[in-house]
């Protein structure tokens, strides 16, 4: 592969302002709608997620063309999608004339490492303590090949192929951008809805590969890579599917935490708040009990705020008539900017509160708000049912909760 894992999966997050051996073709287990399981996970044992021995192990091989580098064996105690890992480089070796080298190491659990030379000459690789050959050519690094772990054969094909969605993601949004520049409001929604068919099927695949996968801890990962809110009841799935057989793993209990709901305040009642809007009366958040409300923190300073607003508006307007609304909380410090940041960008709901008192605003803290935008999906009884929700996932959040 010629970009890191995080690159691939962290390019469909949004910014915010803050203070070889017997290869198998998965995808050869799913039919064409992406529903029938593979028979080797219906008869699932503890067997998939153990370690050979005491998880001592040895990754050896060889990469030509690559004389006088240093490869660097790495290894993710808990591999989570989109988030910087912490790392243990469990070793290294710099390569001679021959590029052989073997590197010895040891894992607690099974889990996820890498093999790389740098950025662009990067292998994963399934750890459970089986020793591992590896081979490869400097130059053609994204052919590599591995015995002793067929699971890193796995691991490679699944992300070969979510960097081919995510380029074409990224294309898509590169086209709204462009449109947005020239001001072809028909281009910007053409292009958005292009993005948002591709994020579909990026999600699509991966909740389909986590349904059909042979290997329990790819399932484990995969899941792990769908937002909570939407796939609910797929989470509860896998987590009673692997209950008993993975409880020791850690990617299993991630899982199992995201399928309670244990992710912050979701599942409890939203703090009360209470402020003024700018015309000096008084707001109250549960005044709009019998409502959906999103629960938006923003400020007009805040540039990736700004960006998301027209996507709020847009879902305000097409929903505002099925019970639902926003009530928006500004961080600003200039009653100006936010009174002029409202009427720029169009936000036409009634309910803006701020304490016009930027990173000290009181109503954050119980909300744990430490970056802008901060959105909580709250339903009727007030209770938050989601939190983080932006572009597509709100959409489709929404679309879930009121219809299209």
């Amino acid at each position: 592969m010629q970009k890191t894992i995080f690159i691939v999966l962290l390019s469909l997050v949004t910014f915010s302002c803050n203070s070889g051996e017997n290869k198998k073709d998965d995808s050869a287990l799913m039919t064409e709608n992406g529903k029938e399981r593979a028979a080797s996970v219906q008869n699932l044992n503890s067997e998939g997620l153990a370690l050979k021995g005491d998880g001592s192990f040895t990754v050896k091989g060889k990469i030509t063309g690559a004389a006088g580098k240093k490869v660097i064996l790495q290894i993710f105690p808990v591999f989570t999608a989109g988030r910087n890992q912490k790392v243990n480089n469990a070793g290294s070796v710099m390569l001679d004339e021959s590029g052989e080298f073997e590197i010895p190491a040891k894992v607690d659990h099974k889990t996820f490492g890498a093999l790389l030379i740098d950025n662009a000459h990067v292998a994963y690789l399934v750890l459970d303590g089986s020793d591992i050959q590896f081979t490869a050519d400097y130059n053609d690094f994204s052919n590599f090949s591995i015995e002793g772990s067929p699971e890193s054969a796995l691991i490679k094909d699944y992300f070969s192929h979510l960097l081919g969605m995510v380029t074409r993601i990224n294309e898509a949004r590169a086209a709204v951008q462009q449109a947005q520049k020239s001001g072809d409001k028909a281009g910007v929604e053409s292009a958005k809805a292009l993005e948002n068919q591709n994020v579909d099927a990026y999600f699509s695949y991966v909740r389909d590969y986590a349904d059909t996968t042979s290997s329990p801890l790819m399932a484990l990962f995969a899941t792990g890579m769908l937002e909570p809110s939407l796939y609910s009841d797929f989470l509860m799935e896998i987590s009673n599917r692997y209950k008993g057989i993975a409880d020791a793993s850690p990617y299993y209990q991630r899982i199992l935490k995201l399928a309670r709901g244990q992710n912050g305040l979701v599942g409890q009642v939203a703090p009360e708040i209470r402020l003024p809007n700018p015309d000096g009366d008084t707001l109250a958040l549960s005044d709009l009990r019998g409502k959906y409300v999103l629960l938006d923190f923003w400020a007009a300073w805040c540039g990736p705020c700004r960006r998301e607003n027209p996507n709020v508006v847009k879902l305000y307007k097409k929903y505002k008539d099925r019970n639902f609304t926003v009530f928006s909380v500004s961080l600003d410090k200039s009653r100006q900017s936010w009174i002029q940041a409202i009427q720029q960008d169009g936000l036409e709901w009634p309910n803006h509160v701020s304490e016009l008192a930027f990173w000290s605003t009181e109503a954050i803290k119980p909300y744990g708000v430490r970056s802008i935008p901060a959105t909580f999906l709250l339903d009727p009884e007030g209770r938050i049912i989601a939190k983080d929700l932006r572009g597509y996932m709100l959409e489709k959040k929404l679309e879930q909760l009121l219809g299209k």
